[in-house]
């Protein structure tokens, strides 16, 4: 998960799975919007780019990102069907 970045997530044409690590939240950020930020070429970090997102609900810019295996992975995620997130202990 460590040499993740926008283009990987390009490749893989999964939404991009954010987390909030102050309050939990999760939320799905298209790939389009992502790649907007540098193109499908970009080869910034996602851990970089989780950087760039305040969460809309306790508004703190403490933001953890992976791109999913799958888009099926990243809805059972964001829903919490799936518990733990890649990553993170």
């Amino acid at each position: 998960m460590n040499n993740e970045n926008v283009h990987t997530l390009y490749m893989h044409g999964t939404d991009l799975c954010v987390l909030c690590q102050t309050c939990g939240r999760r939320s799905l950020v298209d790939p389009y919007k992502v790649n907007a930020w540098g193109g499908k070429g970009d080869m910034t970090p996602i851990s970089e780019v989780a950087k760039r997102f305040k969460c809309t609900t306790c508004n703190v810019k403490n933001s953890y990102a992976f791109v999913p295996p799958t888009k099926e992975f990243a809805e059972r995620w964001r829903r919490v069907d799936i518990t733990e997130t890649p990553g993170v202990e």
